[in-house]
């Protein structure tokens, strides 16, 4: 049986750290360009007349799934970053926030507008009461 030198193991674990934390930003950096595609496609979709409530929530719904994944991953990557690197992280992450936070905004409000006239169409119930047998007398 032979032993493993303890040098040679921590030398197995640093490849693999580093493998796993190139991995980490290959997904990192992929999330971020599906998340600015899928905040230009809302953009644009708030140009057309003909998109509806159902289009606007299936999009906030991915936008809100697609910035919880990134979220996650980039806490997994900020512990494996230099000092100067997790500075520019943290602007980048304030970026990607503020823009993720804004177009859902913009989303639900747009939803909102979309279901206005559906609620004014809605007669709301009246509270004045009608008794029977009096309607029309005088």
């Amino acid at each position: 049986m032979r032993c493993r030198n303890s040098l040679e193991g921590r030398r197995f674990i640093d490849v693999n750290k580093a493998k796993h934390g190139r991995t980490l930003k290959l997904k990192h950096k992929s999330q971020r360009s599906q998340l600015t595609r899928l905040i230009n496609d809302i953009e644009a979709a708030f140009t057309r007349d003909s998109v509806t409530e159902e289009q606007l929530c299936i999009l906030n719904g991915r936008l809100n799934q697609l910035y919880a994944d990134l979220r996650a991953t980039g806490s997994d990557i900020v512990p494996q970053l230099s000092t100067t690197e997790a500075d520019a992280e943290f602007d980048r992450v304030l970026n990607y926030h503020d823009r993720a936070t804004a177009t859902s905004a913009k989303l639900k409000y747009r939803i909102r507008q979309l279901q206005e006239p559906r609620n004014l169409a809605t007669p709301a119930a009246s509270t004045e009461r009608v008794h029977p047998g009096t309607e029309g007398e005088h």
